[in-house]
């Protein structure tokens, strides 16, 4: 089991980039975890799965952005996995 916190800058906020990583998860099994915005320009994912399929819907969420968004830089740090279950969008 992988867990990773990714977190993106730049435009990512306000252009559905929170649902459009959850309907990426869902198209990859074996990923669980959450999504959120973080700070005035950030997007954070806690990611979890077997190590393959982290890098591949990481990958996937880097290659099929929102058409507003972009994205400026990207930080990749492991971390434990929190168990969960299915991929959420959080608020919070």
């Amino acid at each position: 089991m992988k867990a990773e916190r990714v977190v993106l800058h730049g435009c990512v906020q306000g252009v559905f980039f929170r649902a459009t990583v959850r309907d990426i998860a869902r198209r990859h099994p074996g990923i669980s975890g959450w999504v959120r915005n973080a700070g005035s320009d950030g997007l954070e994912m806690h990611v979890e799965g077997d190590a393959e399929a982290v890098d591949a819907f990481v990958h996937d969420v880097l290659a099929n952005p929102p058409p507003a968004a972009e994205v400026e830089r990207i930080i990749r740090t492991e971390t434990e996995p929190e168990a969960a279950a299915g991929f959420a969008v959080r608020d919070d």
